[in-house]
């Protein structure tokens, strides 16, 4: 691994084009990005394989947006 300093937005983004033409035309691709992100310490070859991964395993299938984790905590924490 090569960790370096990467936006993730910028990962993402950049990644949109590659990850279209894998699921097809037929699927749609939202992506929501976090404000104000700050940098990561990661090896970015790693972060497109797990991004590229997830965006190809649900072809014709619901859209899973990467937020819903986030959304499952803070309800979780509303409850307690």
């Amino acid at each position: 691994m090569a960790p370096e300093a990467v936006n993730l937005n910028q990962i993402i983004t950049g990644m949109g084009e590659l990850l279209r033409t894998a699921v097809g035309a037929t699927n749609r691709i939202e992506t929501v990005l976090a404000d104000l992100l700050s940098s990561a310490l990661v090896d970015p070859s790693q972060i497109e394989t797990c991004h590229f991964k997830l965006g190809d395993q649900r072809p014709g299938r619901d859209v899973r947006r990467g937020d819903d984790h986030d959304r499952n905590l803070e309800r979780q924490a509303r409850r307690s």
